[in-house]
């Protein structure tokens, strides 16, 4: 699999980590996060491959990789304040709810910044289908398939 489809699949694992939240059952609860685990060590690791990867293809100055990553560094901390916000606004527009007295299964309160989340990252995945080339890196000889005699 190439990096964008790991990335892709950081985005449908994440959005099913979130849409677990609206369940008040354990081992639903525990499937998500053992999916947005997985997501997290996708996060942490594919996204910048895939930018490395990039950037060598297109031969752009070495200079250019590690300003790009300043910029995302900062750009991370600037977006991360702001989704604060505006989960703490989603959060505040419904009381956690039960769909039906009977059900485990509950919207508003704390499940809509979840739900928000859902949509940034359904947009990601469509910006990377639409705009990524996919990249598998280079390989190397020892992963050729050679003989060592």
């Amino acid at each position: 699999m190439g990096r964008r489809r790991f990335a892709s699949l950081y985005c449908v694992l994440y959005a099913v980590s979130c849409m677990t939240k609206h369940y008040s059952s354990f081992y639903v609860l525990m499937f998500g996060r053992i999916t947005g685990g997985v997501a997290t060590s996708l996060l942490f690791s594919v996204f910048d491959s895939w930018m490395v990867a990039e950037h060598h293809r297109r031969d752009f100055s070495p200079e250019l990789l590690g300003r790009t990553f300043s910029l995302a560094v900062f750009g991370n901390s600037a977006v991360a304040i702001m989704a604060g916000e505006v989960g703490q606004l989603a959060a505040d527009m419904k009381e956690l709810t039960l769909v039906r007295p009977d059900s485990f299964l509950h919207y508003g309160g704390y499940c809509s910044p979840f739900d928000v989340a859902i949509g940034f990252l359904a947009l990601s995945l469509a910006i990377m289908f639409m705009t990524w080339s996919e990249n598998y890196g280079q390989k190397s000889e020892s992963s050729s398939g050679g003989s060592l005699v």
